[in-house]
C-alpha cells in the first residue's frame, strides 16, 4: 500500500514541456530530432528504420520504430 501511494504522489507531481503545434497543417519528417516527441519507455526509438517490416522511413531517413 505505501508502494502504491508514492507512486500515486509523484505522479501527481509531474510534467512534461513538449513543442508546441503553431502551423497547420503540421508535418514533422523528424530530420533535426524528435521535434518534441517523448517515449513513455524504451518500447520506441527515433531513428534509421531497417528492420524487414518497416524498413524505410515515410520522408527523409529518420522515423519513430520499435524492434
Amino acid at each position: 500500500m505505501k508502494h502504491f501511494t508514492l507512486i500515486a504522489l509523484l505522479s501527481l507531481f509531474s510534467w512534461q514541456v513538449n513543442a508546441q503545434i503553431t502551423s497547420y497543417p503540421y508535418t514533422e519528417d523528424f530530420e533535426s530530432g524528435a521535434g518534441g516527441w517523448t517515449t513513455g519507455g524504451t518500447l520506441w526509438q527515433l531513428g534509421t528504420p531497417s528492420n524487414v517490416v518497416i524498413n524505410s522511413a515515410n520522408s527523409g531517413a529518420n522515423a519513430w520504430v520499435t524492434n
